[in-house]
């Protein structure tokens, strides 16, 4: 039967067990977090060779202490594994095989060659150092992206070194036992451990959680169909430009006869149409400017730093451009057009204004005979004859 020391010690792989089914779990449940089925697996595996090491079971020295190395081996390249992958990048397996080949025939033969436990114990707290050291090593620049990146990596970091220097109490071990002893060293090991592992564990799921939210922050601004930002993604985007306070340009567009186009071909058809006018809007964009279909058959364009006279060309390049899409194929007969409302505005504009101003201008453009770009200069000189 158990004392209550061994009770208590046993605590310390329970915990690690819990939080390996969690990460099994959250992987189960969310497959895009690909990296907690190995942290999951890397928690259980270190939780069963504690096990076995706080139990002593097999009693058996020997082979308690290579099944417990196994396991502990596992757990470590397991979580390599997961630290890479999450990092994006790909595992080095060939020097990681050799470390570990090498390592573990280290431990057996301080085990049933020459048995030292104090030498078991530099080699495995080695062996961790080095491959996790590894690990961040291959994933530095991943580490840079966030506060809660940033805080994973230096807290693998600082259990890497603590590590090492937990190792300069290894020599109070008691050296004719295995196992749990109740030693000064167990006990920091313990506890350095499940601070690690708990913590670890948090700022994972922080991280993954925050990732989630941004994904979905993300889907929602982006149009299904199209791909292109869709009204709230647009203004959310625009306004980071305008904080900058830099002029900008808008165009409006909208397909001629849209409706026309459902209703004698089909819906399917008509989406054919919208998903064509968003790729030839996606091709005429440069870095920085922003598209978004901004509801039903109507796109935006907004320009930062472009005047009207550079915007207007990009509108009557995509007119044309969308004149010579050809749907013989889908809707035999159907000419493509699309209209364009064009406007300048200085800084301090808002959104709502600039819509204003261009849907107007659209109208205009509808009013014309339409498959044309109407501008406000353009407007204006008109007004004036």
């Amino acid at each position: 039967m158990m004392n209550s020391e061994t009770l208590l010690a046993m605590t310390h792989p329970a915990l690690a067990f819990v939080m390996g089914i969690v990460f099994v779990a959250v992987w189960a449940g969310f497959k895009q977090f690909s990296s907690f089925v190995y942290f999951g697996f890397a928690y259980i595996s270190y939780g069963l060779g504690m096990t076995l090491q706080t139990l002593l079971w097999p009693s058996d020295e020997v082979l308690n202490i290579v099944l417990a190395t196994l396991l502990y081996f596992g757990a470590v390249l397991l979580f390599y594994n997961g630290l890479v992958r999450y990092g994006g990048a790909k595992p080095k397996w060939l020097p990681v095989a050799a470390l570990t080949v090498l390592a573990l025939v280290l431990r057996i033969y301080f085990t049933d060659i020459l048995s030292d436990r104090i030498v078991r114990i530099y080699v495995l707290n080695g062996f961790i150092a080095i491959i996790f050291a590894l690990g961040l090593w291959q994933i530095r620049q991943h580490f840079r992206r966030s506060a809660l990146d940033t805080l994973m990596f230096v807290l693998t970091g600082t259990f890497i070194v603590a590590g090492l220097l937990r190792s300069i109490w290894a020599p109070t071990t008691h050296e004719d036992s295995f196992g749990y002893d109740g030693t000064f060293y167990w006990l920091l090991t313990q506890v350095s451990l499940n601070v690690f592992l708990v913590v670890f564990a948090l700022l994972l799921i922080l991280v993954a959680g925050s990732r989630a939210l941004e994904k979905m922050r993300l889907l929602g601004w982006h149009d299904g169909l199209t791909g292109l930002s869709n009204r709230t993604g647009f203004r959310e985007k625009v306004g980071r430009h305008m904080r900058r306070q830099p002029g900008f340009s808008l165009i409006l567009i909208d397909l001629d006869h849209f409706k026309q186009v459902n209703d004698r071909y089909g819906h399917s058809v008509g989406d054919q149409l919208l998903v064509l006018l968003a790729e030839r809007i996606q091709h005429s964009t440069r870095l920085g400017d922003v598209s978004a279909r901004y509801g039903g058959e109507e796109f935006m364009l907004f320009l930062p730093n472009t005047d009207e006279a550079a915007a207007v060309g990009v509108a009557e390049r995509l007119r044309r451009d969308i004149e010579l899409v050809d749907l013989d194929a889908v809707a035999p007969g159907w000419q493509c057009t699309a209209s364009f409302g064009v406007a300048e505005f200085p800084p301090g504009h808002t959104v709502n204004e600039a819509y204003k101003t261009v849907d107007r201008l659209l109208y205009e453009a509808k009013y014309r005979g339409r498959n044309c770009v109407v501008s406000a200069s353009a407007e204006r000189d008109a007004r004036s004859i």
